[in-house]
Formats: C-alpha cells, structure tokens, sequence
C-alpha cells in the first residue's frame, strides 16, 4: 500500500482466505494483478488456481510469491507474470508491481478503440 499512496495509485487490494474463495470473486469482477502462494489449504496450489484464472480471464497478471521454487516450470506454463521466492524484500515486490502497472497500461494502450473519433 505504501508504493500506492506514494505515487498516487488508486486500487483496490482484496484479500482472500483461499483459492476457492478468490475464484468465486473472480468470476464476478475483473482482477488486474493477483499475487499467489503456490502452497494453500486442502488440494489447492497456487497453479491450479492460476490455471482456472487463466481460463475465466486470461489477461489477469499472476505473480507467484512462494518459497517453492521447485514450481517455477509449471508457473510459466500458466503465463505467470513473475516468480518471487520467498522472503522477498519490500523494495522487489514494488519493482513488480511497477512492472506489472506499465505491462497492463501499455496492453490497454494497445486496444484503444475509436468510434467516430471518440475513445
């Protein structure tokens, strides 16, 4: 939240307590940027949340935050963003988050559409 409100970024940041519970929301509204642990509760991963993500919307950026690195494969077999391995530094998750801001402005950029000279 702090690179948020130090360059004036509106956004919001939900939490959720599992992968199921995410998809759900997922489902009614359009995420731009998830951040996932590869390890959750029950038979979850973070992959196989990444995968039905992938399916319902496939331009949302998937950042995998994890201590799994054993995983990193099957990560970008799902288009993900990046791959953190943990413990990552507050300074590194900013950098992605920067990243991942100019990716989704320039993809938007990319699709501009124009009707009789109006956007």
């Amino acid at each position: 939240m702090t690179y948020l409100k130090f360059y004036e970024q509106k956004a919001e940041v939900c939490l959720f307590e599992n992968g199921s519970d995410f998809l759900k929301a997922a489902g009614d509204q359009a995420f731009n940027l998830v951040f996932l642990d590869i390890e959750m509760e029950a038979e979850e991963t973070g992959i196989k949340v990444a995968e039905s993500l992938q399916k319902e919307s496939p331009y949302t950026l998937v950042i995998f935050v994890t201590s799994h690195s054993e995983y990193v494969p099957r990560s970008f077999r799902v288009n993900a963003f990046q791959y953190l391995t943990k413990p990552v530094k507050t300074e590194l998750i900013t950098e992605e988050i920067e990243r991942a801001m100019r990716y989704i402005k320039t993809q938007r950029s990319r699709y501009e559409i124009n009707w009789n000279g109006k956007q």
